[in-house]
């Protein structure tokens, strides 16, 4: 089984990015990641070569101040896209680059994220395909140059 993954850091949340690379195809990739997003409360809109998922309001954080500190964690925007490299060799293991676009310093976005994340890592393990999940990097280490 695999390890939880684990959110990223502060310092990592300049749009902190992951990859999920499994021996299944990347179809069942893609849906495994879906699902597993979906449950956390995003909506999940196919794009593409992978899908965009949000949750919260626009503002979400401003309201909850307003309102009450708790509700910062449900209104908080978080969006993130989902996409399979395209470098990837025929016979190769599918990889899917995990973005945190919106809402990366918003309090819980990490930690949701992350459980949805292990819970795809889970499925795609209980199916019978190897899954490994890296560790976040934010845009700074990555560079600007990364291929997708």
């Amino acid at each position: 089984m695999s390890r939880p993954v684990e959110g990223w850091s502060a310092r990592q949340a300049d749009e902190p990015q992951c990859v999920v690379q499994t021996r299944a195809g990347a179809a069942v990739l893609l849906d495994a990641l879906a699902r597993a997003v979906s449950s956390a409360g995003f909506r999940v809109r196919s794009v593409d070569g992978g899908f965009d998922a949000a949750r919260g309001i626009s503002g979400g954080y401003l309201l909850s101040e307003v309102v009450q500190l708790p509700l910062m964690t449900a209104l908080a925007r978080v969006e993130l896209q989902v996409r399979l490299a395209t470098d990837v060799a025929p016979g190769d293991d599918a990889r899917a680059l995990v973005t945190c676009v919106a809402g990366a310093h918003e309090l819980g976005a990490s930690k949701r994220v992350a459980r949805a994340l292990t819970r795809a890592s889970t499925a795609l393990e209980r199916s019978g395909s190897a899954t490994l999940v890296t560790d976040w990097s934010a845009a700074w280490q990555r560079g600007t140059d990364q291929a997708v």
